[in-house]
């Protein structure tokens, strides 16, 4: 959940984003705490993304419900495959992890001729419009790990002043995936990378729960 109140409904079901579990942050809190709470959230989470999946694609949905161990997409923020789902493999590749199985329905619905940015997971209905370029470098990146882990040279989008945001943010994610795979980036500075990014969101450089300042 992205915050502590707001997203338990009245019922007690919880609404979930899935791609708010950061595989490699949470490698290097284990690694840089030794306290266990942080792989047991990591193991949680591919275990909630081996079940939560919908639609002819068997995609995770950028928000979910959970209740009582059960997945659905009824009440969700969203029930479709998009902006946010598609942060998930990209993590997977950098935590290397190798649960291909959590990586298959992204890949098949990358083979399309033309990818559409979303797909409503409930009736099947695309977005009318292409992926944007950071949805693509992170499957070119996915893409070059499952086929040979990162070995073989990527022409990714190329990033400029117009570039929006996300797609920018995408493609950074995307490159320095690719450069710890070749080795030209250490693993554990890339976790650290990572880390340190999400410590400078908060204003006093502090990672709660992690012990660890910057």
């Amino acid at each position: 959940m992205p915050g502590e109140y707001g997203f338990v409904n009245s019922d007690g079901s919880i609404q979930i984003n899935l791609s708010y579990w950061v595989f490699p942050a949470l490698l290097a809190f284990s690694e840089i705490t030794g306290n266990p709470v942080w792989s047991q959230l990591y193991r949680s989470g591919t275990a909630l993304l081996d079940k939560a999946r919908f639609g002819q694609w068997t995609l995770p949905s950028d928000w979910v419900i959970f209740n009582d161990g059960e997945f659905s997409l009824a009440e969700a923020l969203s029930a479709e495959y998009g902006y946010n789902a598609v942060r998930i493999p990209i993590y997977l590749v950098m935590a290397d992890d190798e649960q291909t199985p959590l990586l298959t329905p992204f890949l098949a619905f990358w083979k399309q001729a033309e990818v559409p940015a979303t797909v409503n997971l409930q009736d099947g209905s695309v977005a009318p419009y292409s992926y944007s370029d950071g949805m693509r470098a992170i499957a070119l990146a996915t893409q070059s790990y499952t086929h040979s882990r990162g070995k073989e040279t990527l022409n990714l989008p190329i990033v400029s002043a117009k570039t929006d945001y996300y797609s920018a943010s995408s493609d950074f994610a995307s490159r320095l995936c690719h450069s710890q795979l070749n080795h030209t980036i250490d693993m554990k500075y890339l976790h650290f990378t990572v880390l340190t990014a999400f410590c400078l969101l908060n204003e006093n450089g502090h990672c709660s729960n992690s012990g660890y300042s910057i």
